[in-house]
């Protein structure tokens, strides 16, 4: 899933870092709380532009790993997410991380 809106005065690389290193909690079918594990958040540079990329287990559903990565780039604020089951993570993790590695802004926006 990607989305790219019009940043606002939020966005900003250490809100989207801090927002990502602070513990979620998500409810699974029966109403339990669920607490998410965050593997890494960080920023790092992606083709030139800085990303916060995190890895996190149980942050949007019970049982999948989320890879995100935001930036705020010529008045853009981009959240790119992968999600992944746990049965499937091991496989997929190295295409997860080329995605990441082809992650290119267009910076043509008016």
């Amino acid at each position: 899933m990607s989305i790219a809106t019009i940043a606002g005065d939020w966005d900003s690389m250490d809100n989207y870092l801090n927002y990502l290193k602070t513990p979620r909690t998500i409810k699974d079918d029966q109403g339990n709380e669920i607490a998410a594990q965050i593997t890494y958040a960080h920023k790092r540079k992606i083709n030139g532009i800085e990303w916060v990329d995190s890895l996190q287990f149980n942050s949007e559903l019970p049982g999948f790993w989320a890879r995100y990565l935001a930036t705020v780039q010529n008045k853009l604020a981009i959240l790119v997410t992968y999600i992944v089951s746990e049965e499937y993570y091991k496989q997929l993790a190295p295409q997860f991380e080329r995605m990441v590695l082809s992650l290119k802004v267009n910076m043509d926006v008016n």
